[in-house]
């Protein structure tokens, strides 16, 4: 089971902005205590330095 996840995982771009606020898939696991989806998203490439930015307006 693990393996299927990986690799549909993996065909999804990881690291691509998931919200208005431009968190990626792993800062919102992260933020959310999601521990095995966090290490899934790791193994599958997520960037762990990527940070946004907050716009002002």
């Amino acid at each position: 089971m693990m393996n299927f996840r990986i690799s549909i995982l993996s065909l999804i771009l990881i690291n691509n902005l998931s919200c208005e606020h431009g968190c990626t898939p792993l800062m919102i696991a992260s933020l959310r205590g999601h521990i095995e989806a966090v290490r899934v998203l790791i193994e599958c490439g997520a960037n762990v330095n990527l940070q946004i930015t907050m716009a002002t307006h």
